[in-house]
C-alpha cells in the first residue's frame, strides 16, 4: 500500500510539472521559500487518493477472491480441530428449536407468559447460532460477546418462567417504555443525522402508550428493569445481577464480565485483543479471524445457556399444562445429554488445538 501511494503521489507531481514546467517550478520555489507547500501537497494528495482508489477498485475482484480463499482455508482448519464438538453444538441447538416449535404450535393463542418466553427462547437460539458462526470462523472475541447476550436471555427465561403471568405482562409492556426512550433519543439527534424527526402526533402517541403502561402497573415501570420490580418489593432499583441471583446463575458472572470486555472499548479489551490472535510469547493487534483462540469454553458455555433457556421454557409449559407433553420432557433430557457429551468433545478438541500451538493457557 505504501509503495502504491508513493508511486501514485510521485506520478501526480510529475504530471503537474509536465503540464506547466515553469509555473510549477516557480510555484514550488515560492512555496518552499515561504515554508508553505501545503496547498500543493493537498492538491497532489487528492489526485493521489483518486488514483489509488481507482487502482484498488480494479484490483477488488482479485483481492476479494484472495480473502475468500484465506477464510475458507481458516474455516477448514477450524473444522479439522473443532468439527466433532461443533456437530454436537448444532444438534443441541436444533433440538432446542424443535422443543420451542412444539410448544409454540400447541395452541393458536398464548398468554403473556408464554408469549414472552417463546420470544426470548427464539432469540436465544438465534444468538447461539451467531456464537457458533463467529467461533468457527475465527472470531472468538465476537463469540464471547454474543455469549454474554445468550446468558442474559437464559437468565431472563428462568426469571419469567418461575414468576407469575403478571411479571411477563409487565415485561411485554416494558417494550413501550424502551420504545419511547429510543424515539426521544432519535429526536435529539435527527437533525444532526440528516434524518426526518418524528412528528408531534407520533411522539404523543408513544407517550400515551407509556402512560397507559404506568396506569396498568405503577411508576416503577419507568425505571431500568422496571418490569421486574414485583420480584424485589424491598429494592429501589433492579440490576441484572439481582436477576442472576434470583435464579441461581450468578456463578457465571466471571464469563459475563469477560463478555463485557469484548463488547466495550475499555483498556482491558484492548489488552485482550493483543493476546487473542497470537501464539504464546508474541503480541500484535488482532484485526481479523484467527485460529489462536480457545473456543471450547465459549461454545460449551453457549450449549449450557441454550439448555438453561430451553429448560425454563419447558418447565413453564409443564406448570401451566400439568400431565401433558411427555415428549417435551424426553427432548429436554436428550438435550442435556448433548450438553454433557459436548463438554467432553470440546475438551478433546481443545487438546487438539493446544497440540497445534493455537493457545497455551492452562488446560483447566
Amino acid at each position: 500500500m505504501d509503495t502504491a501511494v508513493n508511486d501514485a503521489f510521485a506520478k501526480v507531481l510529475e504530471e503537474h510539472a509536465a503540464r506547466d514546467p515553469e509555473g510549477f517550478s516557480a510555484r514550488w520555489e515560492k512555496l518552499t521559500a515561504d515554508g508553505t507547500v501545503e496547498s500543493l501537497i493537498n492538491d497532489a494528495s487528492r489526485d493521489t487518493a483518486s488514483r489509488v482508489y481507482v487502482a484498488l477498485r480494479r484490483a477488488t475482484p482479485r483481492l476479494v477472491d484472495g480473502l475468500r480463499g484465506d477464510r475458507q482455508r481458516l474455516e477448514g482448519l477450524m473444522d479439522e480441530v473443532w468439527g466433532p464438538a461443533d456437530s454436537a453444538f448444532e444438534a443441541s441447538n436444533y433440538l432446542g428449536y424443535e422443543l420451542g416449535q412444539d410448544i409454540a404450535g400447541s395452541t393458536r393463542e398464548h398468554g403473556p407468559k408464554m408469549k414472552a418466553l417463546l420470544g426470548a427462547h427464539g432469540r436465544a437460539l438465534r444468538t447461539a447460532g451467531e456464537i457458533r458462526h463467529l467461533a468457527m470462523s475465527g472470531f472468538h472475541a465476537g463469540a464471547v460477546a454474543r455469549w454474554r447476550t445468550l446468558h442474559e436471555l437464559a437468565v431472563l427465561i428462568q426469571v419469567l418462567g418461575s414468576a407469575g403471568p403478571e411479571v411477563s405482562r409487565r415485561y411485554l409492556d416494558y417494550a413501550r417504555v424502551e420504545n419511547l426512550q429510543d424515539m426521544e433519543n432519535y429526536q435529539l439527534h435527527a437533525e444532526a443525522l440528516g434524518r426526518k424527526p418524528f412528528d408531534a402526533e407520533e411522539m404523543e402517541r408513544a407517550k400515551r402508550l407509556v402512560a397507559e403502561v404506568v396506569e396498568r402497573s405503577d411508576k416503577t415501570m419507568l425505571k431500568p428493569n422496571g418490569w421486574a420490580f414485583p420480584l424485589f418489593p424491598e429494592k429501589k432499583s433492579v440490576t441484572f445481577r439481582d436477576l442472576e441471583l434470583l435464579v441461581g446463575l450468578e456463578h457465571l458472572r466471571p464469563f459475563y464480565k469477560l463478555g463485557n470486555n469484548h463488547i466495550h472499548a475499555g483498556p482491558r479489551a484492548g489488552e485482550l485483543n493483543l493476546n487473542e490472535g497470537t501464539p504464546s510469547g508474541t503480541s500484535s493487534i488482532t484485526v481479523g479471524p484467527t485460529v489462536f483462540g480457545d473456543i471450547a469454553e465459549t461454545c460449551h458455555g453457549a450449549m449450557i445457556s441454550v439448555h438453561q433457556a430451553t429448560a425454563g421454557l419447558v418447565n413453564a409449559y409443564f406448570a401451566d399444562n400439568p400431565g401433558s407433553g411427555l415428549d417435551l420432557l424426553v427432548g429436554l433430557m436428550a438435550q442435556a445429554r448433548f450438553v454433557e457429551d459436548g463438554g467432553k468433545l470440546w475438551g478433546e478438541a481443545a487438546e487438539r488445538a493446544r497440540g497445534r500451538g493455537w493457545f497455551t493457557h492452562r488446560p483447566d
